[in-house]
């Protein structure tokens, strides 16, 4: 996670987004509200944009606190599973990480993947002097959420690697901890796969007040803004998920070596048994689990762009 907030950091300072800057004079009417219900086609517009974000605000807010609650579930499932002597030591190592993370979010996200200047321009003369600047201020507290949801999984995901207190149940205990991680990643990535497309209607909501090419630019740039934070969570989403499925995996390998010591190409088949196997198409699925913020960011926002006009 380190390095993809380093490389982050390093491509936003390279692409400088917050130095394109766009003069919104004579772009969108005079009366704000006026315009809303000029006409059949305005009033269109405005209806389905305000649905569309709703919905998609709701489902976040839905989502994310699933995502909270399970993610939440998970790491005290796992602390009770260690010794009681040894929790101190597990938390702080863990809630340490957390912090430094947090931190680097809190007060660095700017720096890691900031807001195109254009997209703040075209909210200051579309939404922000009406009634709708509300909106901003939900969408503020959604990103709060999210760092909040990107906290949790983490944690959660580094609470399934503390050793636990159960040496006697060592199959048991670890196809636990697999299936806990598998509940983060899933819940996790339909959390940020949300917010993807709520980012995406609320960045093109400017467009309703606007006809022609001046309403498809800002379509394409809604687009872009939420593919570019699409892919960014998918990264999140892999540095949380992929090195801790390796490590377990890795456990898991290690267990095999000790039950079947005298036929290694038994193995394979205890660990089926065992449920401690993926199969490739177990694999394949977690593969588009992590790849589905980037894929609702991108192309599943273009299609729900298309049929929302």
């Amino acid at each position: 996670m380190a390095a993809l907030l380093a490389i982050a950091s390093w491509i936003n300072w390279i692409i400088a987004l917050d130095e394109l800057p766009l003069r919104t004079e004579g772009l969108f009417p005079v009366d704000l509200n006026a315009a809303m219900s000029a006409d059949l086609a305005s009033v269109t517009r405005h209806l389905t944009i305000r649905i569309t974000w709703g919905l998609s605000g709701i489902g976040f807010s839905l989502v994310s606190l699933a995502a909270i609650v399970i993610s939440v579930h998970a790491i005290t499932s796992c602390f009770r599973e260690v010794a009681s002597q040894v929790r101190p030591a597990g938390a702080l190592l863990i809630a340490t990480c957390v912090l430094l993370f947090g931190l680097i979010a809190g007060f660095g996200a700017e720096y890691i993947l900031s807001e195109p200047a254009a997209t703040t321009a075209l909210r200051a003369g579309s939404i922000r002097p009406t009634w709708f600047r509300h909106a901003i201020d939900a969408d503020a507290a959604f990103d709060k959420v999210s760092y909040l949801v990107f906290l949790l999984l983490a944690a959660a995901a580094s609470a399934t690697l503390l050793r636990p207190v159960e040496p006697g149940k060592p199959v048991e205990l670890l196809r636990r901890r697999i299936s806990r991680l598998q509940a983060i990643l899933f819940v996790g990535a339909a959390a940020l796969a949300v917010r993807a497309i709520e980012m995406y209607l609320f960045y093109r909501w400017p467009a309703a007040w606007l006809i022609g090419n001046d309403a498809q630019s800002v379509n394409e740039i809604a687009l872009n803004v939420s593919t570019a934070y699409g892919a960014f969570y998918t990264g999140i989403l892999a540095s949380i998920y992929l090195p801790t499925a390796f490590l377990l995996r890795s456990l898991a390998a290690a267990l095999a070596e000790q039950m079947v010591t005298d036929k290694p190409e038994q193995r394979d088949r205890w660990l089926k048994k065992a449920g401690l196997h993926l199969l490739p198409l177990q694999e394949f699925t977690h593969l588009l689990v992590i790849l589905a913020p980037l894929i609702a960011g991108g192309p599943l926002a273009k299609v729900i762009g298309t049929f929302s006009g």
